[in-house]
């Protein structure tokens, strides 16, 4: 009789640990999922950006030389190159 309590009580104490156990891994899978989402947001708005800056250094360029200021476009090209190479 005795070892019959004893081992209901030790499988009650192991399922109590086991819960908790899944209970920590379900939440740190959720914060990781989320951290993940918040990760992927943001390259895509960082990539989104350069692409704007890209295709505005680029417009630049071509308003600046349109303007007679061929000089001064040259000033343009790095900026676009640089936004290009980060996409």
């Amino acid at each position: 009789m005795l070892a019959l309590a004893w081992m209901t009580g030790y499988l009650v104490q192991e399922r109590r640990k086991h819960a908790e156990t899944v209970r920590v891994q379900t939440a740190v899978q959720a914060l990781t999922a989320e951290w993940l989402r918040i990760a992927r947001e943001l390259h895509d708005m960082v990539a989104y950006s350069i692409g704007i800056i890209a295709i505005q250094a680029g417009m630049g360029r071509r308003v600046i030389e349109r303007s007679c200021r061929p000089v001064c476009a040259t000033r343009c090209g790095p900026f676009r190159h640089a936004a290009e190479g980060a996409i």
